[in-house]
């Protein structure tokens, strides 16, 4: 359960700072760069991993009033068991100019640095298609 709180709390907050726009002509990509701190589970081995590194935002209108965000997280982090990881997580999101979220794509990668195993997540929602994919692959 932890690892699916993980990813809904990551994209709860990249989707909060989402605000729809109008149906004008489309405006320039806002971006933004932040620290990020965090934490990841890794279900691979049971290890919660808590990460430090940068995060990028960037907000582009689209002209039919949509609006695309991509977030990006590159970090370095250290388990619960003392493993030291590389944090990679990526986030894309459109939006209607309704407000509804019409496709949800999302990666989470963490690589050790030691023995302990690889594991990435990926999810995947798309309005156009009822099918909703989430993969967790273990490595090493």
């Amino acid at each position: 359960m932890r690892k699916i709180a993980s990813l809904c709390a990551s994209a709860l907050f990249a989707t909060s700072m989402i605000v729809p726009a109008g149906h004008a002509a489309a405006a320039p990509a806002e971006v933004s760069h932040n620290q990020a701190v965090g934490g990841f589970f890794n279900t691979c081995n049971d290890e919660f991993i808590t990460f430090t590194g940068t995060a990028r935002t960037i907000d582009k209108p689209n002209a039919d009033g949509s609006v695309k965000t991509s977030f990006n997280i590159h970090g370095k982090g250290t388990g619960s068991l003392g493993n030291e990881y590389v944090v990679h997580y990526n986030l894309l999101l459109v939006r209607a100019s309704t407000g509804h979220l019409t496709l949800d794509d999302e990666k989470a990668i963490l690589v050790s640095k030691g023995s302990a195993p690889n594991q990435s997540v990926l999810f995947h929602f798309s309005s156009d298609s009822p099918e909703i994919i989430f993969e967790i692959v273990c490595r090493g």
